[in-house]
């Protein structure tokens, strides 16, 4: 088991074949974009800490900060910052 602070043993996410040759997506951003999918298709809203979609995607933080990045800015996904109780976080 890993020694890091999300046990994602027997979790899962897909990728679909319209995400790769649809929208053209690959590597990183590819992997992102399907993690945050998951969640979005079972009526769940994506609010997950940056560590968590690092350990997800085995990415650096600048790597998944860049990609989600390049994501919202492609427009296939938005970003809300919020503050719950001092906490930046990000819808």
């Amino acid at each position: 088991m890993s020694d890091k602070r999300f046990d994602i043993m027997g979790q899962h996410y897909a990728v679909h074949g319209w995400m790769r040759q649809g929208l053209g997506l690959k590597g990183s951003m590819l992997e992102l974009y399907a993690l945050v999918y998951g969640y979005n298709a079972s009526g769940r809203e994506f609010t997950a800490s940056l560590d968590y979609m690092c350990e997800w995607t085995g990415l650096s933080k600048k790597q998944v900060i860049d990609n989600m990045k390049r994501l919202c800015d492609k427009g296939y996904l938005n970003r809300y910052d919020i503050r719950d109780r001092g906490i930046k976080m990000c819808r």
